[in-house]
């Protein structure tokens, strides 16, 4: 079971990822499941629990925590480094202190502009799922 996360505080970004995530497995014989969260404290939570995945769309400018020190907590805290994290904004600023954290180790280095069209956007979240299957 592949697991797929997303975080993010907009409800709509959530449910356009995970729509997105379902129609392009749907496709293929790999079984996924999903989970949501709209806060980093949420993610947290989860995480605290012992949920983990391998997957995981993470909004960087969330309410309360930040997206960067949410991924900073899952590689140095968590020591996740299994985890592939995929960070996400509608505000292109932020790009490159994804980058540029020396704090954040990521497996590859994904960032997806949210701020595009919405077919844009899913295409690049397809391909980027197409790699992972």
């Amino acid at each position: 079971m592949y697991k797929i996360a997303i975080c993010d505080d907009e409800p709509a970004i959530c449910n356009m990822i995970q729509n997105v995530i379902i129609d392009h497995y749907e496709k293929t014989d790999k079984k996924i499941e999903t989970s949501v969260f709209y806060s980093g404290e949420k993610l947290i939570e989860s995480l605290n629990k012992g949920h983990t995945c391998d997957l995981l769309f993470l909004d960087i400018e969330l309410y309360k925590i930040s997206g960067l020190v949410v991924g900073e907590k899952i590689r140095k805290e968590y020591n996740l480094e299994s985890m592939h994290i995929v960070f996400i904004s509608a505000k292109t600023k932020y790009h490159h202190e994804v980058f540029k954290s020396d704090k954040l180790v990521m497996s590859d280095g994904r960032s997806i502009p949210i701020s595009r069209t919405q077919k844009y956007k899913i295409h690049k979240i397809q391909n980027l799922l197409q790699r992972r299957i």
